[in-house]
């Protein structure tokens, strides 16, 4: 772990009150009385019971949502400020990734922005193939040069000893590629902006692998009568804007009492969108000889990188 001296002083772009005033529909000046008090050591009932003159009168679970959203931002700020000097970047490297994490406010924002300056671990498929040296490939291609990959004058001599025939070494730089565009930030923000206007739906089903005649009989009754208690929840489907807290805990406690198996299912919509700004900004841009390859790198990116990332913050926000 990072100590705080080896923190770099990052402003983010907005105000704590002012994030939580607009969030929780609270005032700026109520929200910081609230955010003051809490820092004082005071707990929620205490606020809500004894300083009804200083919050005017606010619920409970109006305060307590002011102290979960005031520990999250604070945790971006945290992350925000030991980001940058883990990565070690440095020039306008440095300032673009400053300026975009000034702009987070949730610790998977701050993961996006950092998500292309992580290298690939060297057991993927995209790692293995910039160990054998196609990084390079991988950028003149994006930048629009046209590589012949049957010509050994375009391709490294390391990669050619790692790979067996010219069209390995193509399948190699696509799956470069594919990890490029499913790193970018442009790309995840389209995505998760789509999710929010089309939002995704949380679907349950009860799990079929279970073998109730490996069951002594003290499992099979706790098991049956956990059927009848997430009775609901066998066969469930619902849009997350619309799923209430108490449903994502029902969800939770029978998907880890293996009763039900639970997957994240996107609007077609949302895959459209965002295989349209991976269209315009990399496929449009590359060399006629290459769009079949950029096509398969960006169905790559989508299928195993990018739905993957947004079903697991959609689980992660629906948990809050």
């Amino acid at each position: 772990m990072a100590n705080d001296s080896d923190c770099q002083i990052i402003s983010v772009e907005w105000g704590l009150n002012e994030e939580i005033s607009s969030n929780l529909n609270v005032a700026p000046s109520i929200a910081q009385r609230v955010i003051d008090l809490l820092d004082q050591g005071n707990t929620v009932p205490f606020i809500s019971r004894y300083r009804k003159e200083v919050t005017q009168g606010l619920q409970p679970e109006v305060i307590h949502a002011i102290k979960n959203r005031t520990d999250q931002l604070r945790a971006v700020i945290r992350k925000v400020q030991i980001s940058i000097s883990k990565l070690q970047l440095s020039g306008s490297k440095e300032t673009q990734v400053k300026t975009e994490l000034a702009k987070c406010k949730t610790v998977q924002e701050v993961d996006m922005v950092l998500e292309p300056y992580k290298p690939a671990a060297p057991k993927t498929l995209s790692g293995r193939a910039i160990e054998a040296g196609l990084d390079p490939i991988a950028t003149a291609i994006l930048l629009g040069t046209s590589i012949n990959f049957a010509n050994s004058c375009d391709i490294p001599q390391s990669a050619r000893e790692v790979y067996e025939s010219p069209h390995n070494v193509e399948d190699a730089v696509m799956h470069i590629i594919s990890q490029r565009i499913s790193k970018d930030i442009n790309v995840n923000r389209a995505a998760e902006a789509a999710c929010d206007l089309h939002p995704p739906w949380i679907i349950t089903k009860k799990r079929n692998s279970v073998k109730m005649t490996e069951m002594n009989e003290a499992m099979r009754n706790s098991y049956e009568t956990d059927l009848k208690k997430f009775d609901q929840y066998l066969e469930y489907r619902r849009s997350v804007d619309r799923i209430l807290p108490h449903n994502v805990l029902a969800i939770n406690r029978a998907e880890n009492r293996e009763i039900i198996r639970v997957s994240v299912e996107f609007n077609p919509i949302i895959r459209t969108k965002t295989m349209s700004l991976i269209e315009n900004n990399f496929i449009s841009k590359v060399h006629n000889s290459h769009r079949r390859l950029l096509d398969y790198a960006s169905h790559e990116a989508w299928d195993k990188y990018i739905q993957t990332r947004l079903s697991r913050s959609i689980r992660l926000v629906t948990d809050r």
